[in-house]
């Protein structure tokens, strides 16, 4: 399954150098044309630069601006006083679930005379959720 796989190219030919090998006479010949253009005309050049910059600023500062939408206000879900009383009793039962659970689990943990390092671990996240339910009741 771990076989080593022997090669025998050559360990200075890399795709870098291969693509160099196959593409350098278009490069040379496109840096060739170019620089003979702008050593025959470097005022055309030089406006071409120009305009291209005016325009570029132009673009970024009419078509691409980000512009800042309005953000939408939500609409305020009005909630009889029936419903609110019932989803504050449900919520008040659930946090009332589980600080029984969590309390007859420091019970359990606490009634050990040896704990482990685990058993450390899980009292102490136990009474931080117990710290974080009282914290939320206020």
């Amino acid at each position: 399954m771990f076989k080593k796989i022997h090669s025998n190219r050559d360990p200075n030919d890399t795709v870098l150098s291969e693509l160099r090998k196959e593409f350098s006479r278009y490069f040379r010949a496109l840096g060739d044309f170019s620089t003979a253009l702008m050593e025959r005309r470097p005022r055309v050049t030089f406006g071409v630069m120009v305009t291209l910059l005016v325009f570029s600023l132009f673009i970024s500062f009419t078509y691409l601006r980000h512009k800042d939408k309005a953000k939408s206000k939500p609409f305020p879900v009005k909630m009889s006083p029936v419903q609110e009383g019932f989803s504050a009793i449900i919520i008040a039962g659930e946090k009332l679930k589980k600080t029984l659970a969590l309390k007859s689990l420091v019970d359990s943990l606490t009634s050990k005379k040896l704990l482990t390092a685990k058993d450390s671990l899980t009292l102490d996240s136990a009474l931080d959720r117990l710290q974080s339910i009282q914290k939320s009741n206020k």
